[in-house]
């Protein structure tokens, strides 16, 4: 029997039939603008990977982030070291830095929130309730 690649095992081992992990292609019109011509500097990339679960009973919790944690870090290795703003992890994670999720677009980020949000009136918005 063949062994199978990281991807499928860690598919075959979700916690439930609602979770699952979704390869999304990139490449096209994302590819064709510079990485400077906007905040999204992963354009180079062939691939998005999300890892995504979804359960009702709290009592799935540890089994169910547990699965999304051990996913994340098995497929980190075949990873570009970017990370997409919207899949960056849980508030209480600090494994997600800036420099995976803005490249080298962190530091005109920064500069553009401290000219158009010096009080931080936005930043709220960036957390999850």
């Amino acid at each position: 029997m063949r062994p199978s690649a990281p991807l499928v095992r860690c598919a075959d081992d979700r916690p439930n039939e609602d979770t699952l992990i979704v390869v999304r292609t990139l490449g096209g019109a994302i590819s064709r603008m510079s990485t400077d011509d906007s905040t999204y500097p992963h354009r180079n990339a062939r691939f998005n990977l999300s890892i995504d679960c979804s359960w009702t009973d709290p009592d799935d919790d540890a089994a169910n982030v547990g699965w999304a944690r051990q996913t994340w870090e098995t497929m980190r290795p075949f990873a570009n070291g970017g990370v997409y703003v919207n899949f960056a992890g849980f508030d209480d994670e600090r494994d997600v830095s800036r420099q995976e999720t803005y490249g080298s677009n962190a530091v005109r980020i920064e500069q553009v929130r401290a000219a158009y949000d010096p009080d931080n009136l936005f930043e709220a918005a960036a957390r999850r309730p």
